[in-house]
């Protein structure tokens, strides 16, 4: 190993189908994202939400919450119709 850690992230939610399917919300929702992330080691870890409207180039970032056992939330208002595009990073 070179030294490096590693972030993983699972259990993403919300979800359909493994992202298959889009989540549907209406103007001014609040969107809630949840997922299980922890490292290989014992770094300290910070976990972000990258959101955008499908007509923005730009994504906006948003700091995820840390909760008990490796769990993290964060979230999102939609501010217009159409299709949003959330990722989260670690």
């Amino acid at each position: 190993m070179d030294g490096r850690n590693r972030v993983i992230i699972e259990n993403l939610k919300p979800q359909l189908n493994q992202g298959l399917f889009p989540v549907k919300r209406v103007v001014k929702d609040k969107v809630n994202v949840t997922a299980d992330i922890f490292c290989d080691g014992h770094d300290t870890i910070r976990a972000e939400l990258l959101y955008r409207h499908e007509n923005e180039k730009e994504w906006h970032i948003a700091d995820l919450k840390q909760l008990p056992n490796d769990s993290w939330s964060g979230s999102f208002f939609t501010e217009e119709p159409g299709v949003y595009l959330y990722t989260l990073r670690g």
